[in-house]
């Protein structure tokens, strides 16, 4: 199904009734969490010590990942089903969040408090009087991700009706510059349309320090749903890997109007503006950076292979390893360039550490951070039920279903390297 478009031989993955798993796709989204270390990082200095860090992230990080969400969690309900993906997502995702929440966020919060106000502060007093300053911080993304992939039975229903199956199909065919600007401008308007709902249905009902979460839901909803969207149509993903010259152009021009319009409209004229703006922007560059990933990353690489086995444990402990290694090394190095640069590299090589050498080798732990199942050990095989300190490989965590490694009938479990025929290609995570 990938044939004919424009992919050289070397370079297809196939489709649905491929062989190969999808590498790139588990290295484009590890590598946008692994930027949020930087984003974070830079927070020390109120996000402006780099500003291009921050100015960067907004246009591909979140977008980039919660697209590749979607096309994996349509996969795995389409090789499972979806009470199997629900069942699964729900414990790896609301798992750690929930035990992040009571375990960690609360010491992580009175670090980020003693760095912006200085010493003075003791945990006990902070958990006696200042327990209100206590939020989700880089946690949100997991919730949000649960609430979308609650969606996914209905959009994948949909997205089998005839029409928008006839839809697809003709979309398939249209030259990809063409196809990504329709999709960019469609993503500006659902985008616009959808924040909306904001004001009107969700900030009445919310509490001022969680409903920004909400927006972000109604932010990136666009961009997890055209995942499902292009998990269902192969032709369709292919064409999406594109570096579209004319849309980013466009993207471009659009940002360069935005920025003479604005003075004229209301406050809520400009949100819409910038968002439209955002939208159609991001989706090229998305789109943009599949294609660069499927060209470097279309075979297994053993420090992608590793670092998309750790990610989801990296992500979850940076933003804790950030502020207390920045509080540890602030008296020797100062507040500048070395401060930033040096944490960044102990927080990854601790929190990589930290999955390698006790996370990924202890079952209880990998539950409850990681929300992979404790199994049976088995008395042959390679399984990781069978050799439990082995780590574990690809996207093991970042896109976990509880018992997502099995496909072609709930329980089996796969190659790291090969899938079986009749297999998608993925990037889903593999228990080795």
């Amino acid at each position: 199904m990938a044939q004919g478009l424009g992919l050289p031989p070397e370079k297809r993955r196939l489709s649905d009734r491929g062989t190969e798993r999808l590498y790139h796709l588990d290295a484009l989204r590890s590598i946008a969490m692994l930027f949020g270390l930087f984003v974070h990082a830079n927070m020390l200095h109120g996000g402006d010590f780099i500003p291009l860090v921050g100015l960067t992230s907004i246009y591909f990080r979140m977008a980039t990942f919660f697209l590749i969400s979607g096309y994996l969690a349509a996969h795995v309900a389409g090789r499972t089903s979806n009470r199997a993906m629900l069942s699964g997502r729900t414990l790896s995702l609301l798992l750690p969040f929930a035990v992040m929440l009571v375990l960690v966020a609360p010491l992580t919060s009175y670090l980020v408090i003693l760095w912006d106000e200085g010493p003075g502060l003791s945990f006990p007093e902070f958990l006696a009087e200042r327990w209100t300053s206590l939020t989700f911080l880089h946690l949100w993304f997991l919730p949000v991700l649960w609430i979308y992939v609650l969606l996914v039975p209905a959009m994948r229903w949909a997205l089998d009706l005839a029409p928008l199956r006839r839809g697809a199909a003709a979309m398939a065919r249209w030259h990809p510059d063409v196809l990504i600007i329709v999709l960019a401008l469609a993503a500006g308007g659902m985008a616009v349309a959808l924040r909306g709902i904001h004001p009107m249905v969700l900030r009445p009902i919310f509490d001022d320090r969680f409903e920004w979460i909400f927006r972000e839901m109604l932010r990136y909803l666009p961009f997890f749903a055209l995942g499902v969207a292009l998990q269902a149509s192969q032709p369709l993903f292919w064409r999406f890997h594109r570096a579209s010259l004319p849309a980013l152009a466009l993207g471009a021009a659009f940002a360069l109007a935005a920025g003479r319009l604005e003075a004229g409209l209301s406050p809520i004229g400009q949100t819409a503006l910038w968002l439209f703006v955002w939208a159609s922007l991001t989706l090229p560059i998305v789109a943009m950076l599949l294609w660069i990933a499927q060209q470097l990353f279309a075979a297994p690489n053993p420090i992608v292979v590793a670092l998309t086995g750790s990610i989801y444990t990296v992500y979850l402990f940076h933003y804790i390893a950030i502020y207390a290694f920045a509080l540890l090394l602030v008296p020797v190095l100062g507040n500048g360039a070395a401060l930033y640069f040096t944490t960044v590299a102990l927080t990854f090589l601790t929190t990589f550490a930290l999955h390698q050498l006790v996370i990924a080798r202890v079952p209880l732990l990998r539950l409850l951070f990681n929300g992979r199942r404790i199994r049976r050990a088995r008395a042959s095989g390679s399984s990781a039920a069978a050799n439990p300190h082995r780590p574990p490989t690809h996207d093991a965590n970042l896109d976990p279903a509880g018992g997502q490694n099995r496909i072609g009938g709930y329980g089996q479990r796969v190659s790291a390297v090969t899938l079986p025929q009749a297999r998608t290609p993925t990037g889903r995570d593999i228990d080795r």
